[in-house]
């Protein structure tokens, strides 16, 4: 069971920020944002803030034509994720237009016929990217008298006092201590940071950088990063690298600096240590012995990084009671698949694992091949808590089982865990078994590789 807790232990460090979000922002994002915002099917399973079309306003770039009325629907506003590393908001529209012929809104590259009733009054419902400024307009067009009339209307982002300059971050950032250090952003803009790890090889070692992929509402395509001009590619997306040293990025946008900060190691590890260790109620039977007892129960983990998504990983559970047995298991840990916004990954344990006891007067080794599922649900309760729930079966055959099931919750400096682990060898006419059930608390030990 435990190489999980690997995933855990390391897993919520730089490293396995590397397992966690290659996807996340490992996309390519595309050249247009309000194409990209409207072509989603389904809005994001988690929003990143409480925004509300009421912290948009809509503003015609020149005089509209006259008779014509634009308002965002209360309730509309959705978020959807664009590229696997950008969550942007999107929400309904509607124009009225009276004593018109005909007419068409164009949006985002989309042409939208407005449906014109017999009085002349014709209206239109469109989704429209929230996204401030003039890349993303919506362009009316109508006739009147055989004569065409165009207006220009912006979405602006205006928002209520407790959203005035909001620094949003993804989870993929959650493992790296991004955090505002100080400073602000203007108040009528807004600004979503999400993270990729990388390494960079120096002098034989790998060391970490961390790419923040941002973007910036309503600030227009440049801005300073370290007092430099930097653009935009698209409107409002920028890339940055934060270094261990000095782990700090500032970025400054029309007068105002926020400087955000990162907890990045010198060197990358791709091997860890781990132990953990807690009370437990304990049982072991054989033809000999029945024990029932509490003790505490000692697990040593331990890993090594193949990639982004792939690991060797190691476990050992022993009970500290003079009839005790040494669990063991050797797997290769693989991510399957992440749902929820990437919030929650499935991973598949393959491998082996054996038993070592003591029974009817004889030292017995005994290797089997239970196999292994885990969820881990990333940012539960606080950010870098994750909780990870998983289980190894082996399904009584021949008078053989192997059962190990586990809650844990907690951070890559210390976690809680209930385990749960049942086995059952045959010896000689009859058999050894045992149940143990308790709660322990871990830590990471070392890094090293």
């Amino acid at each position: 069971m435990r190489m999980p807790l690997g995933r855990l232990l390391w897993g919520l460090s730089v490293l396995t920020g590397l397992v966690r979000t290659h996807a996340v922002c490992g996309a390519e994002l595309p050249r247009r944002l309000a194409p990209a915002v409207l072509a989603e099917s389904s809005s994001a399973a988690f929003s990143p803030a409480d925004f509300a079309v009421s912290d948009y306003s809509l503003t015609w770039v020149q005089p509209p034509p006259p008779r014509v009325s634009a308002a965002l629907e209360p309730g509309s506003l959705e978020w959807v994720r664009v590229g696997g590393a950008l969550s942007l908001p999107r929400a309904v529209v509607t124009i009225r237009a009276e004593r018109v012929q005909k007419g068409t809104v164009e949006h985002a590259g989309v042409s939208h016929p407005l449906k014109v009733d017999p009085t002349g009054t014709g209206t239109i419902e469109l989704p429209v990217a929230l996204l401030s400024g003039p890349p993303h307009e919506l362009r009316l067009r109508i006739r009147r008298g055989g004569a065409e009339q165009v207006g220009t209307l912006v979405v602006r982002f205006a928002p209520r006092a407790e959203h005035r300059g909001a620094v949003l971050m993804d989870v993929s950032c959650s493992p790296h201590g991004v955090r505002v250090r100080r400073g602000r952003i203007p108040g009528d803009s807004w600004l979503w940071v999400a993270c990729r790890p990388v390494s960079v090889p120096r002098d034989g070692r790998r060391t970490a950088a961390l790419e923040l992929v941002t973007y910036w509402d309503n600030v227009g395509a440049t801005v300073e990063a370290e007092g430099i001009a930097t653009r935009s590619e698209p409107t409002g997306v920028f890339r940055f690298r934060i270094r261990p040293d000095p782990g700090t990025l500032h970025l400054s946008a029309r007068g105002q600096e926020v400087v955000l900060g990162a907890r990045l190691p010198p060197v990358l590890s791709a091997g860890f240590v781990g132990a953990g260790i807690g009370p437990y109620l304990y049982r072991f039977e054989d033809p000999q012995t029945q024990l029932r007892t509490g003790t505490n129960l000692l697990t040593l983990y331990a890993g090594y990084s193949l990639g982004a998504t792939t690991r060797i990983v190691y476990f050992n559970a022993t009970p500290l009671h003079v009839r005790s047995f040494a669990d063991q298991g050797l797997y290769l840990w693989t991510e399957q698949f992440a749902l929820l916004d990437r919030r929650l990954t499935v991973n598949l344990l393959l491998g082996m694992h054996s038993l070592l006891f003591q029974s009817t007067g004889k030292l017995r080794f005994v290797p089997s091949f239970p196999q292994g599922l885990e969820a881990i649900f990333l940012d539960l309760g606080a950010r870098a808590h994750n909780l990870n729930g998983g289980a190894f079966f082996y399904p009584q055959i021949q008078g053989r089982s192997y059962y190990n099931l586990w809650l844990r919750w907690g951070s890559a400096r210390l976690f809680w865990e209930v385990n749960y682990i049942a086995w059952k060898e045959p010896v000689g006419a009859g058999s050894a078994r045992t149940e143990s059930l308790g709660l322990s608390v871990g830590m990471p030990l070392l890094r090293l590789f």
